[in-house]
């Protein structure tokens, strides 16, 4: 059973056969979409996984013997790029912590079709934003993005400190891009059963409690190792507080274009994770991404364009592909993905992706003087000026960027 078939196949597990039925009965009518087979029980899952790869994996998370984690340990194994779901009604914090290095989405049972079928079929569709199968595979053999060794150890003390609170624990965990996408991945996912998007750290803090955030911190894969050499901890730090930055002007935009409440905390989750596919080159293709930043450096091309020309993909349709399958707001994924270029989008009227947009441009022009955060050596990204007047905002750039400079001198 290929990927590179017309039609995907999906691979549905419970050790239950009423559920398995019941999901046979609400799935008829995508045969004509998708391939489907539905097993009862892990073992025989896992012995059909090794036996052939499938394109998605949806599998119960408690089930005797072979459990859910090691159902989705042999479909990531077998074939990294699989789209691999825990459906669930029962997760034990243990169990659930030990699938997040393999599972993308969860999902809480009791779930109807359309749910369902329309998560599948946006994780399906988002892999089209990512050209290029080694880069896919690369994410797909990802147990998690990489946080700095060092954050990992104050977060361990402040953790253990009695006079911690949750706001120092929040800002420690926002001052490192991984460590905060992952954070806000689990507090977003479905086994919290949210009624929104959370979009800061403090939220999620407040969502997942103190506990779960130390057991989060004691999964080895969750940090870069102490192998990790100066420079590459500089960089890392630059990068979080610019992204970081670009989160803080994208809520702040939003708020001054008077963009609803999910609008509005779209574009700061958007702000902050659009850079995490840089995180992602950088320490997985040191070399390749060197070459990539000389090609900037010398003049001859933008960002975007030497990392297509180097990797054959952008730092932003890695982290658009890596915000679908996680199951971000197509809001998020969408200002992820066109923040560059947000003509491409199609988009014509203000939104996430524009607000991310103009963030990103805004945070080039600013210095240690006029914001109380460091960022060195910023990179400074045009305004696209055409697609910025086709939605009716040329007019105002001067002023939204005076509102958010007099915002970020106030913090």
């Amino acid at each position: 059973m290929s990927s590179n078939i017309t039609k995907p196949v999906i691979l549905f597990v419970d050790d239950e056969p009423n559920i398995i039925s019941g999901l046979r009965r609400m799935l008829r009518s995508m045969r004509n979409e998708w391939d489907m087979e539905f097993l009862v029980g892990g073992q025989e899952a896992v012995d059909r996984i090794n036996a052939e790869p499938f394109d998605a994996v949806v599998t119960d998370m408690r089930m005797p013997s072979i459990d859910g984690v090691a159902v989705l340990t042999a479909a990531a194994e077998k074939n990294p790029e699989s789209i691999r779901f825990i459906l669930s009604g029962f997760a034990e914090q243990e169990a659930m912590l030990a699938a997040l290095g393999y599972a993308h989405r969860f999902i809480a049972k009791p779930c109807d079709a359309d749910l369902l079928i329309g998560a599948l079929r946006s994780t399906f569709s988002v892999r089209d934003l990512l050209p290029v199968k080694s880069l896919r595979i690369l994410l797909g053999e990802m147990k998690s993005v990489p946080v700095l060794s060092e954050r990992y150890t104050r977060l361990l003390k402040e953790l253990d400190d009695p006079l911690s609170t949750t706001v120092d624990i929040a800002k420690t965990i926002e001052e490192d891009l991984g460590l905060s996408t992952q954070i806000l991945r689990l507090a977003n996912s479905a086994y919290f059963n949210l009624s929104r998007k959370l979009s800061n750290c403090g939220q999620a803090v407040d969502v997942l409690g103190i506990e779960t955030v130390r057991a989060l911190l004691m999964v080895s894969e969750f940090y870069v190792s102490e192998t990790a050499d100066s420079a590459e901890t500089c960089e890392s730090k630059i990068l979080a507080e610019r992204s970081l930055m670009i989160g803080g002007l994208s809520r702040q935009i939003a708020l001054t274009l008077n963009l609803g409440e999910a609008q509005v905390d779209e574009a700061a989750t958007a702000g902050v994770l659009c850079h995490i596919g840089t995180a992602i080159l950088r320490l997985n293709h040191v070399e390749k991404f060197t070459a990539a930043m000389s090609l900037v450096e010398a003049g001859t091309m933008s960002v975007i364009e030497a990392e297509r020309e180097v990797f054959g993909a952008s730092h932003a349709e890695l982290a658009a592909y890596l915000m679908g399958l996680w199951g971000f707001p197509d809001g998020v994924v969408e200002a992820v993905a066109f923040h560059h270029e947000p003509a491409k989008s199609g988009k014509t009227e203000v939104s996430p992706l524009s607000v991310v947009h103009l963030a990103q441009a805004f945070v080039g022009s600013f210095n240690s003087s006029e914001s109380n955060m460091f960022i060195r050596a910023p990179l400074h990204y045009p305004t696209d000026e055409a697609y910025i007047e086709s939605i009716g905002l040329a007019n105002r750039i001067d002023d939204i960027k005076a509102s958010t400079q007099v915002s970020m001198s106030r913090e």
